[in-house]
């Protein structure tokens, strides 16, 4: 497994989406689909896009200021 996969499986956001992942493909193939699978297969399709997606939204300038307002660092 490459280093970014691994980051993307420690990030609890991404958790988040495999797990609505795994319940997707679960329905579609009318069968419970394990987490592993649905992990690979969501890293596979999805995975970049959410990456870039993720990190442009943490990044914005808005995002850190809105930070900042609310006293967060």
């Amino acid at each position: 497994m490459s280093q970014i996969t691994y980051n993307l499986l420690k990030d609890p956001c991404a958790h988040y989406e495999i797990r609505k992942h795994k319940w997707f493909l679960s329905e579609k193939a009318g069968r419970e689909i394990g987490f592993a699978t649905a992990a690979v297969d969501w890293v596979a399709n999805y995975g970049d896009a959410w990456r870039l997606y993720r990190f442009s939204a943490l990044f914005k300038p808005e995002h850190h200021q809105a930070e900042a307002l609310s006293g967060r660092s």
